[in-house]
């Protein structure tokens, strides 16, 4: 419910809000769970609540519930890797990660669901997502 309303400016690179989703690889990057944990990748079991995670912690296995979105960042897959598109047009669909330009903060993929089309992403507009495999 209730309208996103219009951001000011910003282009579509500037990433909104509401873009976590469950199965996706994310990155701690706030110290508010333990010194330990800033840096760390995991992967995003639920979404109890907008913008709020329960994320399971690579390696130890360890999980942190209710993280802020904002304390999160986005993984990329390898190249080659399938992961997910976050928002925009083609928000939820699966992609297969082509290239990376860290220059451009831009990534090629190519969508394995329909037309193997391939689009220009901001890179934060796309995620591992390790549940997914490229193809049928």
């Amino acid at each position: 419910g209730g309208g996103g309303g219009g951001g000011g400016g910003g282009g579509d690179d500037a990433r909104p809000t509401g873009w976590l989703r469950r199965g996706i690889m994310v990155r701690v990057v706030s110290d508010r769970y333990g010194e330990a944990h800033v840096r760390k990748k995991g992967a995003v079991l639920d979404v109890p609540e907008a913008r709020l995670a329960t994320v399971q912690l690579e390696g130890s296995g360890r999980l942190l519930e209710r993280v802020k979105e904002r304390h999160l960042d986005t993984v990329l897959p390898r190249e080659g890797e399938a992961g997910v598109v976050l928002w925009g047009a083609r928000r939820g669909q699966h992609a297969k990660l082509l290239r990376k330009d860290r220059d451009r903060e831009r990534v090629d993929v190519q969508f394995v669901d329909d037309d193997l089309s391939v689009a220009t992403l901001a890179m934060d507009a796309f995620a591992a997502a390790p549940g997914i495999t490229g193809g049928a």
